[in-house]
């Protein structure tokens, strides 16, 4: 459900698919926590956050929109699509609302119809009251997030609630030009931080508070997953390599040089991701980076080393369609299996950008990207997860030895079970389950014996 608040973010009209009143289409909310591959992480001109946790957090870029709102111009709510309203999202899981301010309307004749149609664009209202904020110009040395973030919230009518646990002391500079966002964007990946931004309403549709929340990781960890033949619809996997190095050239503020602690050299090297990925095994694949606030070359070399495990290898994205069923919010951690792909597409990342449609929900799907390194599912993770479910699965198969009718078997035809003349075989995946539990993992190949019937 969508509600449109009025610019003293006071409900006056509610959008609903199940209701025929005022029909809407065409909106998108997509939301990300990170850039993927295609756009961050240059290897050329490089990066200057120094991380001591995760150097993937240089990739963080907070965003939230909702765009192409489309309704009939006659519509009883259409009047209160104006630049200056906003829009609300409510969230069921969190059980809260985020509003998205309108920020650019386009009113239009449908070439087809010929009738009036109205379409709005929107971004969270966090972002756009940051980015109309300009902090006064004041440099922090050895500041703390606490610090940094009272100086960025300042004025903005957002409370922050930072659930983060960062100790990490950096020097933060506002120059009192660039905006609260600009400097929130920064901080994020300094302190390797989360945002988002939400409110609650109450049941007079008044908005009773304005909250920016920080945290170290959003979104869970609760073992879901996506699979082809099940929740899955499409996927598709981006392998780039643009930005692969394999000697990386480091640079410190000042022009301060690694040599003294790296035996007089002022790069680092990955001898076993160039046999693995240069074709001339007596060249380089070489890159740079420069940082303009670490001037110690040991902490220097330090950030070089993390930052070269960013690029010694290509990135991979993956773009999921998943059922409507299937709920997965922005942040967690999601395995993703596809036994039809070449090679095996069996892998765990965590969802960093994320579109939503109310109105046409086969717009749905996640971006599961390598911010946070992805990590390639071999049989190590069946072997954990037979570990971590170990008595309960011992369980389950004594209970089928004991009790026939507790397991029962599943066949999947994805390329479906109709025979046609140009087709010459079909794929039929086996899955068993007992009380319920999808146990086949736990199955070698030889625990399904196959007939073949020739009618």
């Amino acid at each position: 459900m969508y509600i449109i608040l009025d610019k003293n973010l006071k409900r006056v009209a509610t959008l609903s698919t199940n209701s025929d009143a005022n029909p809407f289409w065409g909106e998108v909310v997509e939301r990300q926590i990170a850039d993927d591959n295609s756009n961050s992480d240059d290897g050329i001109t490089g990066v200057s956050t120094f991380n001591s946790t995760d150097p993937n957090a240089n990739s963080k870029s907070w965003n939230d929109t909702l765009t192409g709102l489309t309704m009939l111009q006659s519509a009883p709510a259409a009047q209160y699509l104006t630049v200056g309203n906003s829009v609300a999202v409510y969230d069921d899981v969190h059980n809260h609302w985020r509003i998205y301010r309108i920020y650019q309307v386009d009113e239009t004749i449908d070439a087809t119809s010929g009738a009036h149609l109205v379409t709005v664009d929107a971004i969270n209202l966090a972002i756009y009251k940051l980015n109309k904020t300009i902090p006064p110009q004041k440099e922090i040395k050895d500041c703390k997030l606490d610090q940094a973030m009272q100086w960025i919230m300042a004025d903005t009518g957002w409370d922050l609630q930072n659930n983060c646990s960062s100790g990490l002391f950096a020097d933060i500079n506002f120059d009192g030009t660039a905006s609260s966002q600009a400097a929130l964007q920064t901080v994020l990946s300094t302190y390797d931080a989360e945002a988002d931004a939400y409110c609650h309403i109450d049941s007079n549709g008044i908005v009773t508070d304005l909250i920016l929340e920080l945290a170290d990781q959003l979104g869970e960890n609760e073992g879901k997953s996506i699979t082809y033949g099940q929740n899955m619809l499409s996927v598709q996997r981006e392998t780039v390599d643009t930005n692969l190095v394999t000697k990386l050239y480091i640079v410190g503020a000042n022009n301060v040089s690694i040599a003294s602690v790296n035996n007089g050299k002022n790069y680092i090297t990955d001898v076993s991701a160039n046999s693995l990925y240069n074709t001339d095994q007596n060249t380089w694949l070489e890159g740079t980076i420069t940082s303009d606030t670490i001037t110690e070359p040991k902490a220097l070399l330090d950030w070089g080393l993390r930052e070269l495990r960013l690029y010694n290898h290509p990135r991979i994205n993956y773009a999921v369609e998943v059922t409507q069923d299937f709920q997965a919010n922005l942040g967690d951690t999601i395995k993703v299996i596809d036994l039809s792909m070449n090679p095996i597409l069996t892998t765990e990342a965590r969802v960093i950008q994320q579109t939503t449609s109310e109105s046409d929900p086969s717009q749905n799907k996640v971006i599961l990207g390598e911010f946070s390194t992805v990590k390639v599912i071999t049989p190590a993770f069946i072997r954990n997860m037979e570990q971590r479910w170990n008595d309960h699965v011992k369980k389950l198969f004594e209970e089928a030895r004991e009790n026939a009718n507790a397991a029962t078997v599943s066949l999947i035809t994805p390329l479906g079970s109709t025979w046609y003349n140009t087709d010459t075989s079909k794929r039929v995946i086996a899955r068993l389950f007992i009380e319920g539990e999808n146990v086949t993992s736990y199955l070698s190949p030889q625990a399904f014996n196959w007939l073949e019937f020739t009618l």
